[in-house]
């Protein structure tokens, strides 16, 4: 009776286990995920008659994503480019934002 039960409807049991397990893969994949990377800064259009004394080479930005798509993310796919064309004599500051940030999509 036992050896029944396990051998009828075979190919339905096993094709409930595949899906399962696709379906266990599908939703581990698909999770979210944050990570945090160290990128280099890029300085534009920087007026020629003005140096700078100070500047940050690396900055640290905070990606969230599926984790599927952000293992396959490169250190050197990513930059933050900062454009100095508004650059004054002085002391400037620069406020970094998401439009600073360039990543693949």
């Amino acid at each position: 009776m036992k050896k029944n039960f396990i051998t009828s409807n075979l190919w339905l049991k096993l094709a409930s286990i595949l899906l399962a397990v696709t379906l266990w893969f599908f939703v581990m994949s698909s999770g979210r995920s944050v990570i945090i990377k160290e990128v280099p800064v890029q300085y534009i259009n920087m007026p020629q008659s003005l140096e700078m004394v100070e500047m940050a080479k690396n900055v640290s930005i905070i990606i969230e994503g599926q984790k599927r798509l952000l293992s396959g993310l490169n250190q050197d796919d990513i930059s933050v480019v900062v454009d100095l064309e508004n650059m004054k004599a002085g002391k400037n500051i620069y406020s970094l934002s998401r439009k600073n940030i360039k990543m693949p999509k």
